[in-house]
């Protein structure tokens, strides 16, 4: 966009002229860009991955989609919070 900085300096009448017409066009891009979007990865086989299968991406048998017993959690401290206690904040 530094050109169109260089534009509005120099030639102001043209970029008072199409400036809404570039920013009409991005805002219509990334609208299209996101129905696009919506249509391909919403509309997928129940069997199809939809992501990369990473360590750290929910599927079926993580922790935050079925609540397994494969969790392993932290248990409850007596004092009924994690973290220092309240004033030792150093």
């Amino acid at each position: 966009m530094l050109s169109w900085w260089y534009i509005k300096g120099r030639f102001l009448a043209f970029w008072s002229k199409y400036n809404y017409i570039l920013s009409s066009a991005l805002s219509t891009g990334v609208a299209i860009s996101a129905l696009v979007q919506f249509v391909a990865l919403g509309f997928l086989p129940e069997d199809t991955p939809t992501g990369p299968e990473w360590w750290g991406t929910a599927n079926e048998v993580a922790c935050n989609v079925r609540g397994t017993a494969k969790c392993a959690l932290f248990p409850m401290p007596d004092k009924g919070y994690f973290g220092p206690e309240p004033g030792n904040f150093h």
